[in-house]
């Protein structure tokens, strides 16, 4: 798995939004778009200071080695959650956000 696809996975499982994320480590949301789709990487400081905010660590080469309290299964749940349509990956994000709050949400495919 790409270090991109990583940061995403990370930021999506913590239920975080990009602008979120962007402002834990003091950058902006289009920097966060662009890691995630592999345009740009984060410098060595970044990658830090993301591993701090998403629980996990990143190598020299900027491959995440220990996710820390995420278990293979749920980055494994986390990766397969991102290949779904932005609007279900969008009520569960809001569904995650919710916590163990009763909600009720309707989504009609695109």
């Amino acid at each position: 798995m790409e270090l991109h696809e990583r940061i995403r996975i990370a930021r999506e499982a913590r239920g975080l939004s990009r602008k979120e994320l962007a402002a834990a480590v003091g950058k902006s949301e289009q920097a966060v778009r662009w890691w995630e789709s592999g345009t740009n990487r984060p410098r060595h400081e970044v990658l830090l200071k993301l591993g701090e905010v998403l629980a996990c660590s990143f190598d020299g080469g900027g491959a995440a080695v220990d996710w820390g309290p995420l278990s293979a299964e749920d980055v494994a749940l986390a990766l397969a959650i991102s290949r779904l349509p932005r609007e279900y990956r969008e009520a569960i994000a809001t569904l995650v956000r919710l916590g163990g709050e009763t909600a009720r949400l309707t989504v009609e495919p695109g």
